[in-house]
């Protein structure tokens, strides 16, 4: 079998004045982005072969959009390292596999497109559907980083998946917000192309980070239909009573559980939110909610078209598909069972036969003989309007087993009030509230945007924090 549809060719000659990119006030149809690729396919096709893996730091941003199609057209495996990473991981990584080459996606088409001519190839490559078309990095939280391999087949049935739960209207312009060096947002790039719809990039000055402001005029100015967040983004837009634009039709919201009281509040504003659950390993989506949702709703939904889903006898969550890696990078053994892969995640399905995800396996605290889920507590305590983030994590107790503490974050301009935050700590079963909070100045993270959860232990540990409250219950 060979694939065909992961071609921007393909889509430029179906749709040659469409438009296929916006970004700022500019807008590129299907042939005018075919023809920026074609130089930079040229350019790989002189350096590499088709299967070569190619080191690739992308960004949100017009040249790696241009740089990871070309890679695609021409066969090139862009492995995609995290803008975040310092220079010795980087290099790190590509010698522990054996990644040949590197490219720079602004060097590589700085200038290309200059005097040209809008054309589209005569031809459109076809490849092998199984073989790798891209390589996304894990985050690392117990480690090296491990690459996992998508092939070309896996990409296009994500994308079809996605695109039978959630439609295309006439309108839509899918808006990206989430790196492209991450699977949920080169998977944007992927569901617009073969939806043949606008991907709407952020503006060249929004680069730096999420601000409700600047966001909202975006959506408004480039009208966005479609768009992806997690739920700090949902929560920054609920804090400030954002009122969702009339156009917006579905907002994505994963990564992280969002909780019901966000859900209900972003349902008030117009918010069309839809939860989702997903993971690199399945090229995305796994489970999404369907359009029609009533918000709050706690599940993540149904399984996409394809995708089949198992809970074993300790709760732990099973999958597989087309949308399944080929494997990992390095080789560590077989990475599924039967064909099956574990997701490290706990939950179970409900009567409707909707997935709930209750949080990471190997996170699980036992206090006393009581499973604690740090997922359900962090989404009930980060309701306390002066909590900005938290993290929650069991230490050992001789008399427990294990006991809850939690680390957490100030939001701007506030102080922590033991008042309100006891009115959301008692929401939690006794077992399930933490005995010490630890005020942090900041939450450290993993290049991959991810909360460091291991140096938060750390400094806790190492007592490397600005205020400590001891013994709240």
């Amino acid at each position: 079998m060979m694939v065909k549809e992961l071609s921007i060719y393909a889509a430029a000659r179906e749709k040659p004045r469409a438009t296929a990119v916006v970004v700022g006030d500019t807008e590129l149809s299907f042939a005018e982005l075919a023809s920026r690729v074609t130089a930079v396919e040229e350019r790989l096709r002189q350096l590499w072969s088709p299967g070569t893996r190619v080191a690739m730091v992308a960004h949100p941003d017009l040249a790696s959009l241009v740089v990871v199609s070309a890679a695609l057209e021409a066969g090139i495996v862009p492995c995609m390292f995290h803008p975040r990473w310092p220079a010795s991981m980087a290099a790190d990584m590509r010698t522990r596999l054996s990644i040949p080459g590197s490219v720079v996606p602004y060097e590589l088409t700085n200038n290309n497109h200059s005097g040209q001519r809008v054309r589209v190839p005569s031809s459109v490559p076809f490849h092998p559907a199984d073989a790798d078309g891209v390589i996304f990095f894990t985050s690392g939280t117990s480690g090296m980083p491990k690459g996992v391999r998508l092939s070309r087949r896996a990409l296009v049935s994500a994308a079809e998946a996605s695109a039978n739960r959630l439609g295309w209207v006439n309108n839509d312009r899918w808006g990206l917000r989430l790196p492209i060096a991450h699977v949920g947002g080169f998977s944007v790039l992927i569901r617009t192309r073969l939806g043949r719809k606008p991907v709407v990039l952020p503006d060249p000055e929004d680069a730096a980070g999420f601000e409700p402001d600047r966001f909202m005029t975006w959506l408004n100015a480039r009208r966005i239909t479609i768009v992806s967040m997690v739920p700090t983004m949902l929560r920054r837009l609920v804090d400030a009573e954002w009122i969702a634009p009339r156009h917006m039709r579905v907002v994505l919201v994963g990564g992280a559980l969002s909780g019901a009281e966000l859900l209900a509040q972003a349902a008030a504003l117009g918010w069309p939110v839809l939860s989702t659950y997903g993971m690199t390993e399945m090229a995305s989506q796994i489970a999404t909610q369907k359009i029609g949702t009533k918000q709050p709703s706690v599940d993540q939904g149904w399984p996409l078209e394809g995708v089949e889903l198992k809970i074993d006898p300790t709760g732990h969550i099973w999958v597989q598909g087309p949308t399944l890696m080929s494997g990992y990078l390095p080789c560590e053994g077989p990475a599924t069972k039967d064909g099956w892969l574990p997701t490290g995640d706990c939950g179970h399905l409900d009567n409707c036969g909707r997935l709930v995800v209750e949080g990471r396996r190997d996170e699980l605290i036992i206090c006393g003989g009581e499973n604690v889920a740090p997922a359900r507590v962090e989404v009930v305590l980060r309701q306390c309007r002066c909590i900005d983030d938290i993290v929650v994590f069991g230490k050992a107790d001789t008399e427990w087993g294990q006991v809850v503490e939690a680390a957490l974050t100030l939001r701007k301009a506030t102080y922590f009030s033991r008042d309100e935050y006891a009115k959301f700590e008692e929401q939690l079963a006794a077992y399930e509230r933490p005995r010490r909070l630890w005020v942090l100045e900041r939450m450290p993270m993993l290049p991959s945007g991810k909360v460091d959860r291991h140096q938060v232990r750390l400094l806790t540990e190492g007592r490397a924090v600005r205020e400590v409250l001891p013994d709240l219950n």
